[in-house]
């Protein structure tokens, strides 16, 4: 009896064990059989507990007991145009240790003009309220990999088509192991009686086996003459010896294997006949088949010559091997490629087919391959295309119309945009989703989207979740807004999800309150513009969209065109092991809210977010965006409604800045934001752009962008005082292994040969320069770097370390290189104005001019503590500077710092001379201010213990304040503003944040008594109209402060000038005071 007692007991245990485990079999559940029911509401009643074994359609379920889905059946289809689970109702299909094994598919019908709709979720929706539950959990697989080994189809630079033309004979020169094409050339074989000899010579220099494809252009026959004909004969052609006056001819022969020809030669009948020749081959290569097509002849429409080379891929298959274990995926199953190339148009999707000798790291895939996918590392960076899954045993679905309709921004599309959607409101009692394939979900309607956690608060252990929330292994393709949208929701985790054609921000944090989410693995592939916020709309929906800004203000570009795949509102969040591959806009956006918005308004204190390190950002990748940047961190949202004062929309973008303290408090010591084991290649922009205050970037790996990293603080000083940012430990490549693909949808600027003489895709217009590091603001740090293949074949100013392009505002003397190599790199740094490409024309602005920054160590010039400077700014160089004219720069030590001068005036010029180079003067212009800002501000830098002079190239302003920046204690330059005869003066040291003025400066009769004071006199040189004051500080810098420890010193000086006077300097001014040439020795 014992024994037959435990036997019972471990029976009952097993069955209760299952039932917790597998929620179909439960014993408890009744089967529901709704069956075929379109017109019908049906609601699962509290204390209901349903199985569904078979397929339905219903127009609506109301949750309030429960439902779970039979595993082990014929596959399910679910109907209907919602289903709301709420009041502790429950919905479940599979379990996190009972994976769902059969087929579910859940098609979510209806139109947006269809009648009322649920005052919670709107329309064709999963809606989940308080108390309800949804656990859906379909079969493991692993989510997304890297490629293996480049897959480059058959043709190794993609399809091509080729109508560029001459008169006469056009040859096309084919790799036949590459299908690259390797030479073109055109011969006047109507009128130049050498063609028919360059002809010959030409093909004689192909190496045998070449495929040479040739088209004849309007009029080819009156002198290709009789060796060229023979020639041709030789090489297989049966027709070049018949050839006549305009007869259109398409050939293609392989050079040595004369039986591989093809041809067709037509009569010429007349220019308004439309008459072809055509020549078609099939090749085969180690990676597949391509097919070289060859037209020639005559286009009525035109009444002209047409004739075109055509490379196409052939449809085959493709073993690919991975990274991971891929044995989950199966046979019939549809993968996505990432694009590695600029555009993220280059993204293919294909279907997986059958494979015995595939090992459980390969699939084989169906289908043509039209482009470069590259799969390796070059140079240390890794730029191996993404592959992830997109089909699952569960699918959720929307039912589409065949084409756009109603009040669907139709304007904008052309296909039906009005999706399915998921949304989950507070107070849920339990959620997770796996294993699950949501397609033609979302709505181009606000809060719409496949997944969607809508004001959730705390989802973790913090709000009371045992087990907290996530959403994990999803794949999320063809949405019509976003992918995953976190609101106002605090602790979630989003975890290998796939998120791949896409319209909006793919993965968003909405209102800026959210924080403590972990995104882990996820992989966001082609995001494009959407029309629901403005940052996410492109020029076209920005400009038209107008509903929500005040009449006659039509919306700036600038306010919108921000669309990202990760989109992040708040700072305090995990991102790590993620993938931005490909967007319209940006991969990761730190975009700063002043205050959360929407109805999270008023849940934190203002600029909350904008003072907040980052969480944590580790090894994340970004490649293929084809906006500003792969990451930026750097403005924010408007948060106030459109006014006539301010008329932009609200959440247009603005800008914002971020410093980072701890606990985003300016009064506590500050705390870095930390960007860890970032990657980013193949972006049109700049690898990273980040505003702000304390910022590292570390271990981190760059390859043909446009610059790879710029770094700003602040146009005038740093935003943050006494805050530096740092790139540490970091690779730059200028133009990796990585050579892409050509592209129709990019320029064919982008297109050219590299300095290898191989053609490559350039991230932006190829004779723009590239750039690894573009100094901006500062003050930075650049140590333990490396810069690699930076080459200047288009453009001079092509180097391993620029400037900001175009800057209106400073560049800090403390910037610092330190301990960098360089490698395969013709210029290190290149100083001052781009020589050629779309910046050259365009005329030096304020921080263009003084471009300096410091080599501490000598590991970039070979001198330590030297400086690095323009070689036409004689503020900063002197007669000692080694000169660099390949930089267009010098090499110089000294002591340098800067000079902000601000001056109450109209838009002037301020010219600035130091008196050792009279003739030298650098001119400033000031940025534009704004109409509430009454001055002008200007920067110039300088050599310390030196003397300067001022004048301006109209009346002198009345007011001006010279600021000392990055002055150590008691560093000094002397300065003589020029002024009319006559003028009278206030002048008085100060410190910034106190209300009366220090001292007041009093006059002496001598420029020597000014430079042997300490700073409290003047001298008033009437007869020249010089006003001279020693500028210095009283007290030191702190790190990195720009500022003293007591505060930011100055001199303010406030002119009565007469009514009418002019300045006669600097035309009195010298020689009187020319000083003799400085020089100091750099070693």
């Amino acid at each position: 009896m014992v024994m037959l007692h435990g036997i019972l007991c471990f029976l009952a245990w097993s069955m209760l064990t299952a039932d917790a485990i597998c929620p179909d079999k439960a014993s408890n559940l009744q089967l529901w059989r709704p069956g075929n029911n379109p017109g019908a509401d049906v609601t699962i009643p509290r204390g209901k507990l349903y199985l569904l074994d078979r397929s339905t359609t219903v127009n609506s379920i109301t949750i309030q007991g429960k439902l779970v889905f039979k595993d082990g059946v014929a596959p399910i289809v679910v109907k209907t145009k919602h289903i709301r689970v709420e009041n502790g109702g429950e919905l479940h299909i599979g379990s996190t240790d009972c994976r769902y094994q059969g087929k579910v598919t859940i098609v979510l019908i209806g139109k947006s003009t269809d009648g009322d709709e649920d005052p919670d979720f709107g329309k064709k929706f999963i809606g989940v309220t308080k108390g309800g539950t949804l656990e859906i959990h379909g079969k493991a697989k692993t989510a997304w990999t890297f490629l293996e080994g480049h897959l480059t189809g058959s043709l190794a630079e993609g399809a091509e088509t080729d109508t560029s033309m001459r008169r006469g004979l056009n040859l096309r020169v084919i790799d036949r192991q590459t299908g690259r094409v390797t030479a073109k050339q055109s011969f006047d074989t109507h009128g130049d009686s050498t063609a028919s000899q360059g002809l010959i010579d030409f093909i004689n220099k192909q190496k045998n086996g070449a495929i040479i494809a040739m088209a004849a252009y309007d009029e080819p026959s009156s002198k290709l003459n009789k060796d060229a004909r023979n020639f041709l004969s030789k090489m297989g052609s049966k027709e070049a010896g018949s050839l006549r006056h305009r007869e259109p001819w398409a050939f293609i022969a392989v050079k040595g294997s004369p039986s591989e020809t093809v041809e067709e030669r037509v009569k010429y009948i007349n220019p308004t006949t439309t008459h072809y020749a055509t020549a078609e081959k099939t090749f085969t290569n180690t990676n597949g088949q391509f097919r070289v097509s060859v037209k020639s002849g005559w286009s009525a429409a035109t009444k002209w010559a047409s004739a075109a080379f055509e490379l196409g891929t052939q449809a085959d298959g493709h073993v690919i091997t991975l990274a991971d274990d891929v044995s989950s995926w199966r046979e019939g199953d549809r993968v996505v490629i990432s694009s590695t190339d600029v555009s993220m148009y280059q993204t293919e999707e294909f279907v997986i087919g059958k494979c015995e000798s595939c090992s459980r790291f390969q699939i084989k895939i169906l289908g043509k391959v039209n482009f470069l996918h590259f799969g390796g590392s070059s140079y240390g960076v890794d730029m191996r295309a993404e592959v992830g899954i997109l089909s699952r045993n569960i699918l959720i679905k929307g039912e589409m119309e065949s084409k756009c309709y109603g009040n669907n921004r139709c304007q904008f599309f052309d296909h039906d945009t009005f999706g399915g959607h998921m949304q989950i409101l507070k107070g849920f009692k339990s959620v997770h989703l796996s294993g699950v394939e949501l397609f033609n979900m979302g709505q181009q309607i606000i809060g719409r989207y496949p997944v969607h956690f809508h004001m959730c608060g705390d989802v973790d252990e913090h709000g009371g979740y045992k087990n907290p929330t996530w959403v994990k292994d999803l794949s999320i393709h063809k949405s019509f807004s976003r992918c995953v949208t976190i609101h106002a929701t605090h602790g979630l985790l989003v975890q290998n999800v796939v998120g791949y054609s896409t319209l909006g921000h793919c993965f968003f944090l909405e209102d800026g309150n959210e924080q403590r989410n972990t995104l882990d693995h996820n992989l966001g592939l082609l995001t494009n513009p959407g029309t629901i916020l403005p940052s996410e709309r492109d020029t076209k929906m920005c400009t038209t969209i107008r509903e929500n800004v005040i009449a006659g203000y039509t919306p700036s570009k600038t306010d919108c065109n921000a669309v990202t795949t990760f989109w992040i509102a708040h700072p305090n969040n995990t991102f790590i092991n993620n993938a931005a591959g490909g967007s319209a806009g940006v991969g990761y956006w730190f975009a700063f809210h002043k205050e959360p918005t929407g109805a999270s308004k008023g849940t934190l204190p203002l600029r909350h977010g904008e003072r907040t390190p980052i969480g944590k950002f580790y090894n994340n990748r970004a490649h293929s965006n084809m906006g500003k940047a792969s990451l930026m961190l750097d403005e924010g949202v408007k948060t106030t409604p459109s006014t006539s004062r301010s008329p932009a929309e609200y959440l247009s973008m603005t800008g914002a800045r971020h410093a980072p303290h701890v606990d985003a408090n300016l009064n506590k010591p500050r705390s870095p934001s930390i960007i860890d084991r970032f990657t980013a290649y193949k972006t049109t922009g700049h690898g990273i752009w980040a505003r702000g205050g304390e910022i590292i970037i570390q271990n981190s790996r760059f390859a043909d962008v446009t610059t790879g990293i710029i770094l700003a603080s602040e146009g005038v000083t740093p935003f943050d005082p006494g805050s530096h940012q740092a790139i540490r430990d970091t690779i730059f490549v200028g133009e990796s292994e990585n050579r892409g693909s050509k592209n129709l949808k990019i320029s064919n600027r982008n297109w050219a040969a590299g300095f290898d003489g191989k053609m490559r895709m350039f991230p932006s217009d190829r004779t723009n320069p590239k750039r690894g590091v573009g100094v901006y603001d500062g003050p930075i740090t650049v140590e333990r770097c490396q810069f690699k293949r930076f080459k200047s074949q288009y453009n001079k100013a092509t180097a391993a370390i620029g400037f900001f392009l175009l800057n209106g505002w400073q560049i800090a003397t403390t910037s610092r290189f330190t301990d960098v190599s360089f490698d395969d790199v013709s210029r290190r740094a290149w100083f001052g104005r781009i020589p050629s490409g779309s910046y050259s024309k365009r005329a030096d602005k304020d921080g263009d001019k003084v471009q300096i920054f410091k080599d501490e160590d000598g590991s970039v010039t070979g001198y330590k503590d030297s400086f690095v400077i323009r070689a036409d700014n004689y503020l900063l160089r002197h007669d000692g500077c080694v000169e660099k004219p390949e930089w267009n720069a010098a090499i110089c030590k000294g002591s340098y710092a800067q000079m902000w001068v601000k001056a109450k005036n109209k838009q002037l010029r301020m010219s600035m001379t130091r008196t050792d180079h009279p003739d030298k003067p650098l001119q400033l212009e000031s940025p534009k201010r704004t109409s509430r800002d009454p001055w002008n501000q200007y920067q110039p830098s300088m050599l310390l213990g030196q003397t300067y002079t001022i004048h301006w190239d109209g009346t002198s302003p009345a007011s001006v304040q010279l600021h000392p920046i990055n002055f150590n204690k008691n560093d000094n330059i002397i300065v003589g503003l020029c002024y009319p005869a006559g003028t009278t003066f206030k002048i008085r040291y100060q410190r910034l944040n106190r209300r009366t003025p220090i001292k007041t400066l009093t006059s002496v009769n001598s420029l020597t008594g000014v430079k042997n004071g300490n700073g409290g006199v003047y001298f008033w040189d009437g007869q020249v109209g010089l006003l001279f004051l020693k500028l210095t500080t009283e007290y030191n810098r702190d790190g990195w402060n720009y500022c003293s420890t007591q505060g930011c010193e100055y001199i303010s000086i406030e002119a009565t000038i007469p009514n009418g006077a002019t300045s006669v300097c600097p035309g009195q001014a010298y020689p009187k005071y020319q000083a003799k040439p400085a020089s100091i020795l750099i070693g």
